[in-house]
């Protein structure tokens, strides 16, 4: 099957580190000895662990991919993932998607916050690159990556802090970047239609306020606090955040 899908001396093979003797063995003895090239590269991921032991169906202790992604989102399974080294054995609990959907989320405050600021991604740091290749060069070193994206979504914050657009338009810019090489790109348009229904709502309490219309301004309150949205009121106008 390998070989008929991806041709012979293919770059990669992967799968569980249970697998590595004698499945994988034998699957590379097989082909090599009816002479074909096979894989390159063998990448073995570590199990998946819930409490010290192997998910798996005979424990029932497991978690479907469905119920995580409806549950906390693709961009927040994806981000659980990266942030543990393919090799190593991983937690993955609500402990740790719940987590990684908070990081999700310190991402998508940044982007409002420099939308609002007029700020859009500029020429991404060749700091944050540079680091985000070291680290992915390193055995596809994605806890490090991810650090790397993080770094860099502290600095933006800290440039509109101090009111530097031009800072925070790079620093934007490679968050925006290094997302997008680890597959980010889908979440954020899907994001980016839910934060535009929620702006207006906003627009709607904000006028019904302004009308005095306090019932209908405590109603839409009121719903976006059931879907996990704060709303702050300021003399400069109103913000929210998840």
């Amino acid at each position: 099957m390998s070989l008929s899908i991806l041709g012979e001396g293919f770059d990669l093979h992967g799968g569980g580190d249970d697998l590595v003797f004698p499945h994988h063995e034998n699957e590379r003895a097989q082909a090599e000895a009816a002479g074909h090239a096979f894989a390159t590269h063998w990448i073995h991921s570590g199990m998946v662990m819930v409490g010290g032991e192997k998910m798996s169906k005979s424990l029932h202790n497991f978690t479907t991919l469905g119920d995580a992604l409806d549950r906390y989102g693709a961009g927040a399974f994806r981000l659980a993932v990266l942030q543990v080294h393919y090799r190593s054995q991983m937690e993955l609990t609500a402990t740790e998607l719940g987590a990684a959907a908070e990081g999700m989320q310190r991402v998508q405050n940044l982007r409002r916050r420099a939308e609002r600021a007029g700020v859009t991604p500029g020429t991404p740091d060749p700091d944050a690159l540079a680091a985000f290749t070291a680290a992915m060069d390193d055995d596809f070193g994605t806890p490090a990556a991810v650090a790397v994206v993080f770094d860099a979504v502290r600095g933006a914050n800290a440039a509109l802090d101090a009111g530097t657009a031009d800072v925070a338009a790079v620093r934007l810019g490679a968050v925006e970047e290094l997302l997008g090489v680890l597959g980010f790109g889908a979440d954020a348009a899907v994001a980016a239609a839910d934060d535009d229904e929620i702006d207006a709502l906003v627009r709607d309490r904000d006028a019904a306020r302004a009308a005095r219309d306090f019932a209908t301004a405590d109603r839409i309150r009121d719903e976006l606090a059931g879907r996990g949205v704060t709303i702050e009121d300021s003399a400069t106008g109103t913000t929210w955040h998840r």
